[in-house]
């Protein structure tokens, strides 16, 4: 008879040329992303706003939401937990930048901060139904931060052409 050992093993990580071992939590992994995914695409249209339209009010908005959004992860994890599961380099979803990805890159400064906000708010649905069972509280707001985001897409692609004359 045969007897067959898994031996579990930590995954590595490469980080400035080393290789170190670390004990991922696949949800932190997947919480990380999409916040990091969701104040990314709140700055592309924050900057479009900012130095594009001049909206103060909208900036400001945008601003506080980004802020909002790392408060309420780091509710829900220590940044930490968050960073210790990284990995960019090895992450199957690493982005190859193919034609099709260049050519949607294509339009105005506009289209992309649009894009920006719509980012933003799949990331936060995701974020808003990760926390749900475990963070409540978190969950909510999430919700809130993803219908604010909603308003601004919907403002950028509406008004702030009028803002812009003003």
């Amino acid at each position: 008879m045969h007897l067959r050992i898994r031996v579990l093993t930590l995954p590595l990580v490469k980080i400035f040329g080393r290789w170190f071992e670390v004990n991922v939590e696949p949800n932190a992994r997947l919480l990380d992303a999409n916040a990091n995914r969701c104040r990314e695409g709140i700055r592309t249209a924050e900057d479009f706003i900012r130095f594009a339209v001049g909206d103060a009010r909208w900036v400001a908005r945008l601003r506080t939401a980004r802020h909002q959004v790392t408060a309420d992860l780091h509710g829900c994890l220590a940044t930490d937990r968050l960073v210790r599961g990284r990995r960019a380099g090895t992450d199957v979803g690493h982005p190859e930048h193919t034609e099709a990805e260049v050519a949607s890159g294509a339009g105005c400064s506009k289209e992309v901060a649009v894009r920006g906000l719509k980012r933003a708010q799949e990331a936060l649905r995701v974020l808003e139904e990760y926390t749900r069972d475990v963070h409540g509280e978190v969950s909510r707001r999430f919700s809130a931060l993803r219908f604010g985001l909603y308003e601004a897409e919907q403002w950028l692609v509406l008004g702030s052409d009028a803002a812009r004359i003003l």
